[in-house]
């Protein structure tokens, strides 16, 4: 096998090894104003190319913000036969919140936070189901009267450490192999 084949199915294997599907929190409509203002959301469920059950998501403000107590509320279901309705949040200070009830795969919810949408802000999203972490997600809010909302993936660092080595491996390799 010539060199080349040997590069090209180890890329196909890399690629392959990634997973083809990932999701996060999709923010649904404009902000909603009030003494406060908000966003609906729908999870579903989708992490790591696959379908998730979850019992409890975990939001922590990294800046902006204060959540207006309860920070999440209105939970309805997402095209699933669970009881949104068993959900309760616990909001352990301003800057974090922590939503729990009967695993799913499909929510909806609004996010409340105090004052108005001038200001950009950012959150980080993890999703846990039985006690083991789903998925994680930053999102981001870029403030103003035609603000959006993003979503960045969070890389947890030994899942980033792996890739840069197999990475640097594979350049070390074609660069001896090659030249």
């Amino acid at each position: 096998m010539k060199n080349s084949e040997r590069i090209v199915l180890i890329m196909a294997g890399l690629l392959l090894a990634i997973p083809l599907a990932r999701a996060s929190p999709v923010a649904i409509g404009d902000p909603f104003l009030g003494h406060s203002w908000g966003n609906r959301f729908a999870e579903n469920g989708w992490y790591n190319g696959q379908q998730v059950q979850f019992d409890t998501l975990v939001i922590r403000l990294v800046s902006g913000g204060p959540f207006e107590p309860p920070a999440m509320r209105h939970f309805g279901d997402l095209g699933c036969t669970r009881d949104a309705e068993s959900w309760e949040v616990t909001l352990s200070n301003p800057d974090l919140t922590i939503a729990t009830g009967d695993p799913s795969n499909g929510l909806l919810f609004d996010f409340v936070f105090e004052g108005l949408p001038d200001n950009p802000l950012a959150f980080d999203y993890l999703v846990y189901g039985d006690g083991e972490l789903e998925g994680s997600t930053e999102i981001l809010w870029s403030g103003g009267s035609n603000g959006t909302f993003s979503t960045l993936e969070i890389v947890p660092a030994p899942a980033a450490a792996l890739l840069a080595a197999i990475g640097l491996s594979l350049v070390g390799w074609v660069k001896r192999h090659i030249a």
